[in-house]
């Protein structure tokens, strides 16, 4: 069964993280990736993952790491927003 990539994206870090050696290239491409990728949610799962794995030092996991956050704050103030529209909304309506 597919799941969205902030879901699946742990679990594949995980298969990964654990040895440099073996699967460098693997680990490198999963980096690049979530870089490049909009993510909605599970931020702290996903950065947990990255401090924990054997590449946390490293300049590409910290730029994963850097891009993770900034999408969590850029989540967090969509929500914000979000709740503040549905408010307005609200009492618009006369609720």
């Amino acid at each position: 069964m597919s799941k969205p990539f902030h879901e699946s994206i742990v679990k594949a870090i995980g298969r990964v993280a654990g040895s440099a050696e073996e699967n460098g290239e693997d680990m490198v491409a999963l980096l690049m990736l979530i870089k490049g990728t909009k993510i909605p949610a599970n931020h702290d799962k996903i950065i947990h993952s990255l401090e924990t794995s054997l590449w946390h030092g490293t300049d590409l996991a910290k730029k994963a790491i850097e891009h993770v956050r900034r999408e969590q704050k850029e989540a967090e103030e969509r929500a914000a927003e979000s709740a503040e529209d549905s408010e307005a909304q609200q009492e618009d309506e006369g609720g």
